[in-house]
């Protein structure tokens, strides 16, 4: 069954339109993009990140629903990090190329789905979330067969390298909400902690 819907993909096109697909080191380029390249017949990248900070959002959403307008993809996945797409071009993707199915991810379900994702869902035809409960969807009215638990890594790039062991933990990420708790409890407990990502 796998594989027959993935060589149906190969004939298919497909727009990533996310944050960081354009950044060197983000998870979005080097594992999303050599993923969608093997699957799909043709991949466009379209970084709202760049787009945002060098013209603006209006200017992005002008720019996005030009490039679904020329290309007519069978799908888009966006990968939504603020409020950079307008409801409304996702109102008018559905209306210049109505057979292009529209795919969000969601991967901060936990903490922003209230104010978030529940209206992007609306407007979406698959959600992938990285969120094993998914229960807010149902209880939200959304059909739950759109709905995905997306949460894995390319073994290929992502792999034991036999490494000496440095440290007893490690943390990759931002010192967002509870995070530095956490941090600070396993420092306070005498735990080899090494931080990497945004201060």
């Amino acid at each position: 069954m796998k594989e027959s819907i993935i060589q149906n993909l190969k004939n298919k096109k497909i727009v990533l339109a996310t944050w960081g697909c354009d950044v060197r080191d983000h998870f979005e380029k080097i594992a999303w993009i050599p993923i969608l390249n093997k699957i799909f017949r043709e991949l466009i990248v379209f970084s709202t990140r760049n787009h945002y900070f060098s013209y603006g959002k209006e200017s992005l959403n002008k720019k996005f629903l030009e490039i679904i307008k020329k290309e007519k993809p069978d799908f888009i996945l966006i990968g939504l990090s603020y409020d950079e797409f307008e409801i409304e071009t996702l109102l008018k993707i559905k209306n210049m190329s109505p057979k292009t199915r529209i795919i969000m991810h969601f991967g901060d379900d936990n903490w922003r789905f209230d104010d978030w994702s529940r209206y992007y869902a609306l407007f979406s035809d698959y959600i992938t979330n990285s969120e094993k409960n998914n229960s807010c969807y149902g209880k939200d009215g959304i059909d739950m067969k759109k709905l995905s638990f997306l949460h894995g890594a390319d073994c290929n790039f992502f792999k034991p390298l036999n490494l000496e062991k440095k440290y007893d933990v490690t943390f990759i990420g931002g010192a967002i909400r509870d995070r530095p708790d956490y941090i600070r409890y396993l420092r306070n407990n005498k735990i080899n902690i090494k931080l990497f990502g945004l201060e």
